[in-house]
């Protein structure tokens, strides 16, 4: 059953390389609306997977996720990142702190730092320079760039999220699960 306005592509549909690929990752919406457009399918779920294959520490990614998706006020990524965040090691305060409306300046000064670099952004495309200078400080060229890179594309994810409407699956495909693949 589709949880989106807009229709799934039947697995009559698709080609045979994106239905093993549907089939080898949770059952989540995103990923059968993606494949709307098949060509589509494969590549974001191998740049989700190289994501999740960065040195940035898990606990981070996911800190970086939510506070971007907080920003962007997108529903279902904030639902099935809040189930992967626990999962990675952060605590239901933590999240309901990470994704409300108030600045984070509570955690870690690491992690306080990836807020505002998904807070800056979401909302201006840019980090300013005190935070590009922290963040430069802070981690090496790799991390920096997998971070900037994790925020980036999730930035993506949430207009793709918000624009198409998708609606939050039920059950809880990612539970007890570390990433989306």
């Amino acid at each position: 059953m589709s949880t989106s306005p807009l229709p799934f592509p039947t697995d009559e549909e698709l080609p045979e390389d994106v239905l093993r690929r549907l089939r080898d990752r949770p059952p989540i919406s995103i990923y059968r609306l993606i494949a709307t457009a098949p060509q589509l399918l494969i590549p974001w779920t191998d740049l989700v997977s190289a994501l999740y294959q960065s040195t940035v520490p898990a606990r981070l990614r996911e800190i970086a996720i939510l506070r971007q998706a907080a920003c962007a006020n997108s529903q279902y990524e904030l639902h099935q990142h809040g189930i992967l965040a626990l999962s990675n090691g952060l605590s239901k305060e933590e999240v309901a702190l990470i994704t409300s409306t108030q600045p984070v300046t509570t955690l870690s000064a690491a992690e306080n730092l990836v807020c505002r670099m998904s807070e800056q952004l979401e909302r201006n495309a840019t980090l300013d320079e005190a935070t590009f200078t922290e963040a430069r400080a802070l981690f090496d060229n790799r991390q920096f760039i997998e971070l900037v890179t994790v925020i980036g594309f999730y930035c993506c994810v949430a207009r793709f999220l918000n624009a198409t409407r998708l609606k939050v699956e039920s059950g809880n495909p990612l539970e007890g699960r570390s990433s989306p693949n």
